[in-house]
């Protein structure tokens, strides 16, 4: 992700851990702080959304969240994706072990 005017990259956004056989993937991004609160990942994510319906040929999304993010869940939730799980300390970052709220999407 950049800005039209400088080109200069702010953050990304992408799909990874694909499941074709079940028409799935799950979606991940970030993006500098500088750049929070002011709708450009909103842009991204609806982006990214039709992309995965129209071109990937996507059934259902999955975004996988920690929990204290909620900006990050607000986003989710204003785009439709509903919490279907939650991990309890699931993985180790930073010497602590977290937990991860699972949210998911699926086509209309």
């Amino acid at each position: 992700m950049s800005l039209k005017e400088t080109n200069v990259l702010i953050g990304t956004i992408g799909f990874w851990r694909g499941t074709p056989e079940h028409f799935r993937s799950e979606i991940g991004y970030v993006m500098l702080p500088a750049f929070h609160s002011k709708g450009l990942m909103q842009e991204a994510i609806a982006a990214a959304i039709d992309y995965a319906w129209s071109s990937m040929g996507l059934h259902s999304i999955e975004a996988q969240v920690n929990p204290d993010n909620q900006a990050s869940i607000r986003l989710l939730e204003r785009n439709g994706f509903v919490r279907e799980g939650y991990y309890r300390e699931n993985y180790f970052y930073a010497g602590k072990f977290m937990d991860t709220g699972v949210y998911s999407l699926i086509k209309a």
